[in-house]
């Protein structure tokens, strides 16, 4: 992988599943103060310890990088 690889990015994987829950809505945000309040609100609506997740996948996914030959990022 190389060091700005999406799989090194956990950052991308939470922004993708807050768009994602923000598309869901129905209706959906017209206004960017509509925008803001859906975001807000999907954002609270994430289950406790769904950032944790992706934080606790950094040792193996730093692994597979340092294993592929990416070196330090």
């Amino acid at each position: 992988w190389p060091p700005k690889s999406p799989e090194m990015n956990i950052i991308e994987d939470i922004r993708d599943a807050l768009l994602h829950a923000v598309e869901k809505r129905s209706p959906p945000p017209r206004t960017p103060m509509d925008l803001l309040t859906a975001l807000q609100d999907s954002w609270c609506e994430f289950p406790p310890g769904y950032l944790q997740t992706p934080v606790e996948s950094m040792p193996r996914r730093v692994g597979g990088l340092l294993l592929a030959g990416g070196g330090l990022t």
